[in-house]
Formats: C-alpha cells, sequence, structure tokens
C-alpha cells in the first residue's frame, strides 16, 4: 500500500487545527473525516462518562471504556489518543468545583468575595467555603468575569442551577453563571446548540433541548403533563 502526507483539518465546527498525517494514497477524507485529539477527547470523555453513568443507575452489563478503546485499530493513534483523554478529563477534574460569574462590576466598597456571597445568598444559596479570582479581561474587553472554586460540589451545584432566579433581581440583569469549561468542552457545547437550531428549524411544532450532551425532543404526556423524554439526538 503507498503512503503519503497530506495536511488535514479537524471536521469539528468552530475548531481550527490542523495537521500533517501519513495516510494511504486512496484515502477518501470525507468518508472518515479527521478529529483532532482534543475533540476526540472531549467527545470520548463524555462518552465514557455516559457508560459510567448508566452501569451505575440501571446496573446492567454496558460496554466499558476499555472495549470502545479496542475498536481503534492503530496502535500509535490510539495510544496518542488515550493519552490526550486521560489529559482532557484532567482538565475537566480541575474545574469541575469551578464556577465563572461574569458580569458582576467591580465595586470600591465591597471585595470580589463579598459580592460573591451576597449574590448567593439573594437566591437563597449557602456557598460555604469559597475562594474567587478575578479574570484578567482580554484586550478590549472589561473584567468582570469571576472565577469561583467551592469545597464543596453540592453548593457549588446548588448556586448553579438557582442562578436563574438571579432574573427576578434587577441588580443581577447582567449578571450569569456558567460552568467553568475545557476548549474540548466548549466546542461540543457548541455543536449541541448548533443541532439544537436546526432541530427547532426542521421541527418547529417540537420541543427540543440538550441535556446530558444529547439533543432531546421532549414529549407532552396527555395524563401527567409535559415531563416525558425521548428521541435522543
Amino acid at each position: 500500500m503507498v503512503y503519503i502526507k497530506r495536511d488535514v483539518g479537524c471536521s469539528t465546527p468552530e475548531c481550527d487545527i490542523w495537521t500533517t498525517i501519513t495516510m494511504p494514497k486512496d484515502y477518501d477524507q470525507n468518508s472518515l473525516p479527521f478529529t483532532c485529539g482534543f475533540c476526540a477527547a472531549a467527545q470520548l470523555s463524555m462518552l465514557k462518562r455516559d457508560i459510567e453513568e448508566q452501569q451505575s443507575t440501571e446496573q446492567q452489563t454496558k460496554p466499558s471504556f476499555a472495549d470502545v478503546a479496542k475498536t481503534i485499530n492503530e496502535p500509535s493513534f490510539c495510544a496518542a489518543l488515550v493519552t490526550e483523554v486521560q489529559a482532557e478529563e484532567k482538565r475537566q477534574q480541575e474545574k469541575s468545583m469551578n464556577l465563572l460569574i461574569k458580569g458582576l462590576k467591580p465595586s470600591a466598597i465591597s471585595t470580589d468575595i463579598e459580592q460573591v456571597k451576597k449574590l448567593a445568598s439573594d437566591i437563597s444559596v449557602d456557598p460555604g467555603e469559597i475562594t474567587v479570582k478575578r479574570i484578567p479581561p482580554k484586550q478590549g474587553q472589561s473584567n468582570n468575569i469571576i472565577l469561583v472554586n467551592f469545597k464543596c460540589k453540592q453548593r457549588r451545584v446548588a448556586l448553579l442551577r438557582k442562578s436563574k432566579e438571579l432574573r427576578s433581581h434587577e441588580m443581577y440583569n447582567n449578571v450569569f453563571i456558567n460552568p467553568d469549561l475545557t476548549k474540548a468542552e466548549h466546542r461540543i457545547l457548541l455543536r449541541l446548540r448548533q443541532l439544537l437550531r436546526t432541530r427547532k428549524q426542521e421541527e418547529p411544532g417540537k420541543k427540543w433541548i440538550i441535556r446530558s450532551n444529547h439533543v432531546i425532543e421532549v414529549k407532552t404526556s396527555p395524563s401527567n403533563g409535559p415531563f416525558q423524554h425521548s428521541n435522543s439526538a
């Protein structure tokens, strides 16, 4: 078999990573698009997490992450991919106890941590022990992003879930609370949002949402009201 070197770009939308790889001369990139290590790691990491969650909740025999990895036939690519998956999992773990609060302006009378604790108190959440850091702004941007690190995971989740209540407070109309995502997670979220827009345009009569890294349809039960989820995409 004849091999050649080609420059290929990652097939993930908004990913601008290109690389030179050795491939068979008759390789058709359209039939098997290239995905960079960052994006592939994020996808496999999420797949691993989904499989583990299903195993723990359903207590049924499911394919393990090792089984998934064995389906990759190229040893060198597999080794590099597993290394990147491990690195991505480490990045996600490091950020898993963080939240980003956007729009909370610096105050002359209160410290950042005092502002964060007051915000949490105003929506009836006790954040517990936290540390905060205002992220230096990029050129042309404001420095209104605060990184909050929690010691307690449950308190972090509580603040994130109740963040929608900020809309009922006039002083927080332009304040938003989001998870601290890795670059790969941002790309996956962007793809999900694009898919969500497509679903809504193609089938406007249905209600579509993003849940557990999938775009799903929310069906309405005539007897029990709207709380039946199906048709994952």
